[in-house]
């Protein structure tokens, strides 16, 4: 049924596709779960600063939905926002959006 339908699992770093049936049954459930977003968990929510980290870290974010999603955490948090994600960590704060 996968092929008949032509499903697949891609990867767009080497742009190869794979069919086999349990990739594609997790990849549907997984985005299906979380509704395509990726998992972002709290790190230390004891601090004046929220820190995230991105769980997924063989999957990359796009840099440009990171600081729109930032840009909104930081309106509802009214403090620093940190988000761990693509091997660095993505800074919102009242001097705007930034890469340390």
């Amino acid at each position: 049924m996968v092929r008949r339908l032509d499903l697949f699992v891609g990867d767009p770093k080497d742009r190869s596709q794979v069919a086999d049936p349990a990739q594609v049954k997790n990849l549907f459930i997984r985005q299906k779960i979380a509704k395509g977003e990726p998992p972002v968990t709290v790190i230390d929510p004891e601090a004046d600063e929220l820190t995230l980290a991105h769980t997924e870290e063989d999957r990359t974010l796009d840099p440009r939905r990171i600081r729109g999603y930032l840009a909104a955490v930081h309106t509802i948090w009214r403090c620093s926002v940190r988000l761990r994600a693509n091997g660095r960590v993505y800074v919102h704060d009242e001097t705007g959006f930034s890469t340390v």
